[in-house]
């Protein structure tokens, strides 16, 4: 999902998500943040007013699923994305 507002704070306390959520994709100021939405939520805010501080604009998206039992999607794909696999 493409989002300049944080839309993804609406889904805050109705159930369990996970969230990864990146900015400025491929490029040299990637950013990358993934977790429980309710953990991270704060981070994702943190992390896009300083790219928007440093360079005007941000482009982001993020994805929102909820959690498999014992195992963690966000942090998979991460994993995923790190490895060169994503």
């Amino acid at each position: 999902m493409l989002d300049s507002r944080s839309a993804f704070r609406r889904r805050i306390g109705a159930g369990p998500v996970e969230i990864v959520w990146g900015a400025d994709l491929g490029g040299p100021d990637e950013v990358l943040i993934a977790g429980p939405l309710a953990e991270v939520a704060d981070r994702i805010d943190a992390a896009l007013a300083a790219q928007r501080a440093r360079k005007g604009w941000v482009m982001d998206c993020h994805l929102r699923r909820r959690p498999r039992p014992g195992r963690s999607a966000a942090l998979d794909i991460v994993a995923a994305a790190s490895n060169g696999a994503g």
